[in-house]
Protein backbone atom coordinates (compact mmCIF):
# COMPACT_ATOMS: atom_id res chain seq x y z
CA UNK A 1 0.00 0.00 0.00
CA UNK A 2 1.56 3.39 -0.52
CA UNK A 3 1.99 6.08 1.53
CA UNK A 4 -0.28 8.92 1.59
CA UNK A 5 0.33 12.56 2.66
CA UNK A 6 -1.59 13.83 5.51
CA UNK A 7 -2.27 17.76 4.76
CA UNK A 8 -3.49 19.61 7.89
CA UNK A 9 -5.96 22.19 7.50
CA UNK A 10 -3.84 24.92 6.79
CA UNK A 11 -1.97 22.98 4.15
CA UNK A 12 -5.21 22.25 2.06
CA UNK A 13 -6.12 25.58 2.22
CA UNK A 14 -2.98 26.98 0.20
CA UNK A 15 -3.03 23.88 -2.07
CA UNK A 16 -6.48 25.15 -3.13
CA UNK A 17 -5.28 28.90 -3.63
CA UNK A 18 -2.02 27.50 -5.51
CA UNK A 19 -4.57 25.40 -7.63
CA UNK A 20 -6.81 28.47 -8.08
CA UNK A 21 -4.18 30.65 -9.96
CA UNK A 22 -2.87 27.56 -12.17
CA UNK A 23 -6.35 27.33 -13.42
CA UNK A 24 -6.47 30.86 -14.23
CA UNK A 25 -3.07 30.56 -15.60
CA UNK A 26 -3.66 27.49 -17.78
CA UNK A 27 -7.45 29.04 -18.97
CA UNK A 28 -5.38 32.00 -20.21
CA UNK A 29 -2.94 29.98 -22.43
CA UNK A 30 -2.79 30.44 -26.05
CA UNK A 31 -1.57 27.94 -28.92
CA UNK A 32 1.88 29.99 -28.40
CA UNK A 33 3.01 32.38 -25.53
CA UNK A 34 5.41 35.66 -25.83
CA UNK A 35 8.95 35.04 -25.30
CA UNK A 36 9.85 38.81 -25.14
CA UNK A 37 7.67 39.84 -21.81
CA UNK A 38 10.12 41.10 -19.39
CA UNK A 39 9.56 40.77 -15.59
CA UNK A 40 8.41 44.14 -15.00
CA UNK A 41 5.02 45.18 -12.40
CA UNK A 42 2.21 46.69 -14.36
CA UNK A 43 1.59 48.48 -10.94
CA UNK A 44 2.01 52.38 -12.82
CA UNK A 45 3.91 54.35 -10.48
CA UNK A 46 4.33 57.54 -12.82
CA UNK A 47 1.16 58.93 -13.85
CA UNK A 48 2.51 62.48 -15.16
CA UNK A 49 1.28 61.01 -18.51
CA UNK A 50 -2.09 62.81 -18.80
CA UNK A 51 -2.51 61.84 -22.18
CA UNK A 52 -3.16 58.22 -20.68
CA UNK A 53 -6.22 57.14 -19.15
CA UNK A 54 -4.77 55.63 -15.70
CA UNK A 55 -6.99 53.78 -13.46
CA UNK A 56 -6.35 54.11 -9.09
CA UNK A 57 -9.45 51.90 -8.90
CA UNK A 58 -10.48 48.46 -9.81
CA UNK A 59 -13.92 46.62 -9.33
CA UNK A 60 -14.29 42.80 -9.62
CA UNK A 61 -16.87 40.24 -9.79
CA UNK A 62 -16.11 36.59 -8.54
CA UNK A 63 -15.99 33.56 -10.77
CA UNK A 64 -19.24 32.03 -9.07
CA UNK A 65 -20.18 35.51 -8.90
CA UNK A 66 -21.58 35.76 -5.13
CA UNK A 67 -19.45 38.77 -4.17
CA UNK A 68 -18.04 42.07 -5.76
CA UNK A 69 -14.73 43.27 -4.48
CA UNK A 70 -14.14 47.23 -5.46
CA UNK A 71 -10.01 48.52 -5.03
CA UNK A 72 -8.77 51.82 -4.59
CA UNK A 73 -4.86 53.24 -4.62
CA UNK A 74 -4.10 54.00 -0.73
CA UNK A 75 -2.96 57.86 -0.72
CA UNK A 76 -1.56 59.37 2.02
CA UNK A 77 -0.38 63.27 1.71
CA UNK A 78 -1.24 63.57 -1.72
CA UNK A 79 1.08 60.78 -2.94
CA UNK A 80 0.31 57.15 -3.80
CA UNK A 81 1.64 54.80 -1.24
CA UNK A 82 2.28 51.27 -2.97
CA UNK A 83 2.13 49.09 0.14
CA UNK A 84 -1.36 49.91 1.01
CA UNK A 85 -4.78 49.64 -0.57
CA UNK A 86 -8.35 50.15 0.31
CA UNK A 87 -11.02 47.54 -0.25
CA UNK A 88 -14.54 47.15 -0.14
CA UNK A 89 -16.71 44.13 -0.36
CA UNK A 90 -19.80 46.01 -2.65
CA UNK A 91 -21.99 42.74 -2.76
CA UNK A 92 -21.87 39.75 -0.59
CA UNK A 93 -23.56 36.37 -0.34
CA UNK A 94 -27.18 36.35 1.17
CA UNK A 95 -25.78 34.27 3.70
CA UNK A 96 -22.64 35.78 4.78
CA UNK A 97 -24.34 36.83 8.62
CA UNK A 98 -25.21 33.33 8.98
CA UNK A 99 -22.70 30.80 7.55
CA UNK A 100 -19.38 31.72 9.20
CA UNK A 101 -17.70 32.06 5.94
CA UNK A 102 -14.76 34.58 5.82
CA UNK A 103 -12.60 36.04 3.78
CA UNK A 104 -8.89 35.87 2.92
CA UNK A 105 -6.49 38.35 0.27
CA UNK A 106 -3.48 36.82 -1.37
CA UNK A 107 -0.92 38.81 -4.22
CA UNK A 108 0.39 37.52 -6.94
CA UNK A 109 2.51 38.35 -9.73
CA UNK A 110 3.29 37.02 -13.82
CA UNK A 111 6.27 37.06 -15.44
CA UNK A 112 7.74 36.15 -19.02
CA UNK A 113 5.28 33.41 -20.55
CA UNK A 114 3.17 34.39 -18.38
CA UNK A 115 4.91 32.48 -14.97
CA UNK A 116 3.10 33.19 -11.83
CA UNK A 117 4.48 33.18 -8.38
CA UNK A 118 1.51 33.46 -5.95
CA UNK A 119 2.60 34.56 -1.99
CA UNK A 120 0.93 32.20 -0.15
CA UNK A 121 0.87 34.12 3.05
CA UNK A 122 -2.34 35.62 3.78
CA UNK A 123 -2.08 39.53 3.46
CA UNK A 124 -2.99 41.17 6.75
CA UNK A 125 -5.44 43.99 6.77
CA UNK A 126 -7.33 46.73 9.32
CA UNK A 127 -10.58 48.44 9.04
CA UNK A 128 -10.84 52.05 8.91
CA UNK A 129 -13.96 54.27 9.67
CA UNK A 130 -13.51 57.11 6.52
CA UNK A 131 -15.71 59.86 8.41
CA UNK A 132 -13.43 59.80 11.98
CA UNK A 133 -10.28 58.30 10.24
CA UNK A 134 -9.52 55.54 13.36
CA UNK A 135 -9.29 52.09 13.11
CA UNK A 136 -11.91 50.50 14.34
CA UNK A 137 -10.72 47.07 13.36
CA UNK A 138 -7.35 45.67 14.28
CA UNK A 139 -4.87 44.03 12.00
CA UNK A 140 -5.98 40.17 11.26
CA UNK A 141 -5.94 37.88 8.15
CA UNK A 142 -8.95 36.87 7.77
CA UNK A 143 -12.86 38.33 7.67
CA UNK A 144 -15.84 37.02 9.24
CA UNK A 145 -19.22 39.28 9.48
CA UNK A 146 -19.00 37.85 13.66
CA UNK A 147 -15.88 40.16 13.84
CA UNK A 148 -17.81 43.47 12.78
CA UNK A 149 -21.20 42.30 13.34
CA UNK A 150 -20.75 44.52 16.77
CA UNK A 151 -19.10 47.15 15.09
CA UNK A 152 -22.25 47.19 12.39
CA UNK A 153 -24.70 47.78 15.23
CA UNK A 154 -22.52 50.52 17.20
CA UNK A 155 -23.01 52.30 13.66
CA UNK A 156 -26.97 51.51 13.59
CA UNK A 157 -26.37 48.93 10.69
CA UNK A 158 -27.62 45.64 10.45
CA UNK A 159 -26.15 44.25 6.94
CA UNK A 160 -23.25 43.54 5.87
CA UNK A 161 -23.59 45.70 2.61
CA UNK A 162 -24.79 49.01 4.94
CA UNK A 163 -21.85 47.89 7.15
CA UNK A 164 -19.23 48.19 4.38
CA UNK A 165 -20.34 50.68 2.45
CA UNK A 166 -19.56 52.63 5.60
CA UNK A 167 -16.19 51.37 6.31
CA UNK A 168 -12.46 50.89 4.76
CA UNK A 169 -10.44 47.90 4.44
CA UNK A 170 -6.95 48.65 4.56
CA UNK A 171 -4.85 45.74 2.69
CA UNK A 172 -1.56 45.57 3.53
CA UNK A 173 0.39 44.90 0.33
CA UNK A 174 3.83 44.85 1.82
CA UNK A 175 4.72 46.01 -1.67
CA UNK A 176 6.24 49.62 -1.67
CA UNK A 177 7.96 49.04 -4.75
CA UNK A 178 4.68 47.50 -6.70
CA UNK A 179 6.13 44.39 -7.94
CA UNK A 180 2.87 42.46 -7.72
CA UNK A 181 0.32 42.40 -10.09
CA UNK A 182 -2.95 41.01 -8.62
CA UNK A 183 -4.87 40.67 -5.90
CA UNK A 184 -6.92 37.09 -5.15
CA UNK A 185 -9.43 37.15 -2.65
CA UNK A 186 -10.86 34.10 -1.64
CA UNK A 187 -14.05 33.32 0.46
CA UNK A 188 -13.63 30.23 2.40
CA UNK A 189 -16.30 28.12 3.95
CA UNK A 190 -15.96 27.70 8.30
CA UNK A 191 -14.86 24.05 7.04
CA UNK A 192 -11.80 25.74 5.25
CA UNK A 193 -13.01 24.92 1.83
CA UNK A 194 -13.08 27.64 -0.59
CA UNK A 195 -16.63 28.63 -2.06
CA UNK A 196 -15.62 31.65 -4.55
CA UNK A 197 -12.59 33.83 -5.39
CA UNK A 198 -11.88 36.52 -7.73
CA UNK A 199 -8.63 37.95 -8.97
CA UNK A 200 -8.54 41.36 -10.02
CA UNK A 201 -5.32 43.78 -11.22
CA UNK A 202 -4.03 45.98 -7.88
CA UNK A 203 -4.00 49.45 -8.73
CA UNK A 204 -3.10 52.09 -10.46
CA UNK A 205 -2.81 50.58 -14.35
CA UNK A 206 -3.66 51.53 -17.80
CA UNK A 207 -7.02 51.64 -18.19
CA UNK A 208 -6.63 51.16 -21.72
CA UNK A 209 -6.53 47.28 -22.32
CA UNK A 210 -4.22 48.40 -25.47
CA UNK A 211 -2.12 49.96 -23.73
CA UNK A 212 -1.87 47.73 -20.73
CA UNK A 213 -0.92 44.90 -23.08
CA UNK A 214 2.94 46.36 -24.16
CA UNK A 215 5.39 46.59 -20.99
CA UNK A 216 7.71 49.90 -20.93
CA UNK A 217 10.42 47.57 -22.88
CA UNK A 218 8.26 47.07 -25.95
CA UNK A 219 7.36 43.48 -25.01
CA UNK A 220 3.96 41.50 -24.37
CA UNK A 221 2.14 41.85 -21.18
CA UNK A 222 1.91 38.15 -19.79
CA UNK A 223 -1.84 36.99 -21.11
CA UNK A 224 -2.70 35.87 -17.57
CA UNK A 225 -3.04 39.57 -16.47
CA UNK A 226 -4.21 40.53 -20.09
CA UNK A 227 -7.39 38.35 -19.58
CA UNK A 228 -8.18 39.80 -15.59
CA UNK A 229 -8.03 43.49 -17.53
CA UNK A 230 -11.42 45.33 -16.30
CA UNK A 231 -11.85 46.24 -19.66
CA UNK A 232 -10.41 43.31 -22.21
CA UNK A 233 -11.83 43.13 -25.16
CA UNK A 234 -13.32 46.84 -25.59
CA UNK A 235 -11.39 49.97 -28.11
CA UNK A 236 -12.64 52.57 -27.06
CA UNK A 237 -11.61 56.25 -26.68
CA UNK A 238 -8.82 57.82 -24.47
CA UNK A 239 -12.02 59.68 -22.89
CA UNK A 240 -14.52 56.98 -22.68
CA UNK A 241 -11.06 54.69 -20.58
CA UNK A 242 -10.68 57.73 -18.73
CA UNK A 243 -14.63 57.60 -17.69
CA UNK A 244 -14.46 53.88 -17.71
CA UNK A 245 -11.52 54.12 -15.13
CA UNK A 246 -13.55 57.00 -12.85
CA UNK A 247 -16.92 54.38 -13.12
CA UNK A 248 -14.38 51.58 -11.25
CA UNK A 249 -14.13 54.08 -8.00
CA UNK A 250 -17.82 54.36 -7.63
CA UNK A 251 -18.02 52.40 -4.55
CA UNK A 252 -16.02 54.62 -2.62
CA UNK A 253 -17.93 57.37 -3.37
CA UNK A 254 -21.90 56.11 -2.57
Amino acid sequence: MKNRMNLNPTQKKLSMVVLMLAALVLSGCGAAKSTDSADLSSRVTDTSNTARAWSYCNEGLSQGQSFKLSLYSYTENSQVRNDLMYAMPSALPSDFTTSNDYFQFYRWQASAGSATYLDTSPLSFSILNPSTGATILSTRTALRWSDVSGLAAQMGVSTPKDFFRRVWIIIDLKDPSAQFDALMTVLYRNDNSQRDHSNMLLPIFDANPAGYATEPGGGARPKVLRDIHPFNGTSWTTEAYKSGATSLCAAFSS
